[in-house]
């Protein structure tokens, strides 16, 4: 061995930052069969492959779910009210002009604040107390809106995290790589490297980006990698990366 020559070994694996809906929780049916079996409740009759299309079509041309960080709690859930409320009505259509349509709106509204709507995806739970108790330091970047502290903590997950930033309330939505600053300060982690040094630290980050915006997501990956923060988009690989398994 030549020992005039620098060892250079990989950074260290600080912490791991995850996406929260379709990475850590789903929903219990598919959405559109949600609506339909609530907008019958209120006596419209429609069909849940015709609504779950709706929503896939329509989500994507909402814009960001993204409000000033100056803003009030209050005035932030007023905005992602009125979001979510145009979505569905944009989703049922014509049934959305029932004069039921509001009382439809408010209970799908309250009913995916709640972890009755939602369910832990398989190996969460043990995987993320299995990260914690090796020292990991986890938090959660998501284009979700205030509705997800409540759910994590009803899931008990909320105290596993050391930061839980969501777009609503950041002004900034995923692949927008502002969010992941924002969420690396909350940290202390990575931006204060100098330009053209490695990062001293390595950060995972285990979720989905939105494969359209493929300028976007090079721009994001390019920007992680400067400030030590990888992507993953299984949990078996995190499982790998940190040595460990949750099988019995």
């Amino acid at each position: 061995m030549n020992y005039d020559q620098e060892v250079k070994r990989d950074p260290p694996i600080r912490g791991v930052l995850f996406d929260a809906a379709g990475t850590l929780i789903e929903p219990v049916q598919p959405v559109g069969e949600i609506y339909a079996r609530v907008a019958a409740d209120f006596g419209i009759k429609t069909d849940a492959e015709r609504l779950q299309s709706g929503f896939q079509r329509c989500f994507p041309r909402q814009p960001k779910l993204a409000f000033p960080s100056s803003l009030t709690v209050a005035e932030t859930t007023g905005l992602e009210y009125k979001w979510w409320r145009q979505l569905v009505w944009d989703v049922l259509a014509d049934d959305a002009a029932s004069p039921q349509f509001d009382h439809i709106f408010d209970t799908l509204y309250h009913h995916f604040a709640t972890t009755d709507a939602w369910r832990l995806i398989e190996e969460v739970g043990p995987t993320l107390r299995g990260l914690a108790d090796r020292g990991f330091t986890l938090g959660v970047v998501s284009n979700f809106d205030t509705r997800l502290f409540n759910l994590l903590r009803g899931f008990g997950l909320y105290d596993l995290f050391a930061v839980v930033v969501v777009s609503s309330r950041m002004g900034v939505a995923k692949p927008d790589p502002e969010i992941f600053l924002r969420a690396s300060q909350s940290l202390g982690c990575g931006i204060s490297q100098s330009r053209g040094h490695a990062p001293e630290e390595k950060w995972f980050f285990v979720g989905r980006f939105d494969v359209l915006q493929v300028w976007g997501l090079l721009f994001v990956l390019i920007l992680l990698s400067y400030v030590g923060i990888r992507t993953k988009s299984r949990f078996g690989d995190v499982k790998k990366g940190a040595g460990f398994s949750t099988s019995r």
